[in-house]
């Protein structure tokens, strides 16, 4: 139920908040957290007194994987990108910079990892 209503509850708090508050974030946050504490809970089921793990099926470990990639989009999505992460980038690309091939190549990784920011970040996984 989480994981099926979390992008609604995202796209209702942006709607009121707005894309660079940190309420949604937070929230959407919360939600992923909460849903991987009781995936977490349920997998390490003691049940009947013995301790026995509830099994997952390769499918579902997968999707359990996946869930836990997502994580790393919150360092995507505004506002904490703005503040931190695309701060991280620039100060890494002018480091690069002066050097001949790595320089051009990083130039070129940050304006796609800002280009995805933009479009991807708020449809993938939320």
């Amino acid at each position: 139920v989480l994981l099926v209503s979390r992008p609604l509850i995202y796209v209702l708090f942006i709607g009121k908040y707005g894309i660079r508050s940190w309420t949604p974030w937070f929230l959407l946050l919360a939600i992923d957290c909460i849903g991987n504490s009781i995936l977490s809970l349920i997998t390490s089921l003691v049940a009947g007194g013995k301790d026995r793990m509830f099994h997952l099926s390769a499918p579902e470990k997968d999707e359990v994987k996946r869930r836990k990639l997502l994580f790393v989009l919150y360092l995507m999505r505004d506002p904490f990108f703005s503040k931190y992460t695309r701060q991280r980038i620039e100060s890494t690309e002018k480091v690069l910079e002066p050097i001949p091939v790595i320089g051009f190549l990083t130039a070129k990784l940050v304006e796609l990892i800002i280009g995805a920011q933009t479009r991807y970040t708020y449809m993938s996984g939320s």
